[in-house]
């Protein structure tokens, strides 16, 4: 059985296959290093959110003068 495609056609061709496979890979150990690691208990606030939720808690959830 012969080829039917062309020798250039078929380089190029394995070429796109290879780097979109080279593609595939960097996105998926950019996911598994994206992911969040195993919390062992509650995650502690930051700071930030402390000082926020403060004034949060503060005020009313209905405004009484409508």
């Amino acid at each position: 059985m012969t080829a039917v495609v062309s020798r250039e056609r078929a380089k190029a061709t394995c070429l796109t296959g290879a780097a979109g496979v080279l593609m595939l890979a960097l996105a998926f150990v950019m996911m598994v290093v994206a992911a969040p690691g195993h919390v062992h208990g509650p995650a502690k606030p930051s700071v930030a959110q402390l000082t926020t939720d403060v004034g949060h808690q503060l005020t009313p959830r209905s405004n009484p003068a409508r």
